[in-house]
């Protein structure tokens, strides 16, 4: 089933991304700040959470709807920044070159886009069974059902799977860039062009 994740979900999501969002430089923070930020998406009103279930999660998707309220909350959260602090006290070149993450607005930034998708993960053993689409799917029906009229994407270009997805899905290949000296692809999807 695909519904809209729980608090309850965390635990399960957290599994997730730290098992298959390994390119994620958010792990490098640390599980206590990934678990935290998980958490404030699944909680926050501008953000859109959710699951893939067969019994247990098996796949989720995470997006938001602002990118810049959802940058401000994370910016005013004192268990996110406990956390950040934490992992800078005890690894402080990881947090030094999570600065990089600063960047990501000027290299990401497209006019009229400030929704976008953040993370989408499924279990390798229910993958090739449109988990992911029909993750997609619902996300782009949410946006849709609170006004967005664009959303935007990251993803590595190595990762064939999903940008192979998307461009079925109706998403527009924007530019390349680099982040963390990794090479990425910057996607949009607008209503206006969809069919």
């Amino acid at each position: 089933s695909i519904d809209r994740a729980l608090p309850e979900d965390l635990d399960a999501i957290a599994r997730l991304y730290a098992g298959y969002m390994f390119e994620s430089y958010f792990l490098k923070l640390g599980l206590p700040f990934v678990r935290r930020y998980l958490e404030m998406i699944i909680r926050s009103g501008d953000c859109i959470a959710i699951t893939a279930k067969d019994k247990a999660v098996v796949g989720f998707i995470m997006a938001a709807c602002d990118t810049r309220r959802m940058a401000f909350e994370m910016l005013s959260d004192a268990a996110l920044f406990r956390a950040w602090l934490i992992r800078a006290v005890s690894h402080p070149l990881v947090v030094l070159r999570s600065l990089e993450l600063a960047l990501y607005p000027l290299k990401t930034g497209l006019r009229g886009i400030s929704a976008e998708f953040l993370f989408i993960a499924v279990e390798p053993a229910y993958q090739k069974m449109n988990i992911a689409t029909r993750l997609i799917k619902e996300t782009l029906k949410s946006m849709g059902e609170r006004g967005v009229k664009a959303v935007k994407v990251t993803t590595l270009s190595g990762n064939q799977a999903v940008n192979t997805l998307l461009s079925k899905l109706g998403f527009k290949m924007e530019r390349d860039f680099t982040l963390f000296g990794k090479p990425m692809y910057l996607y949009s999807f607008s209503w206006h062009g969809a069919s």
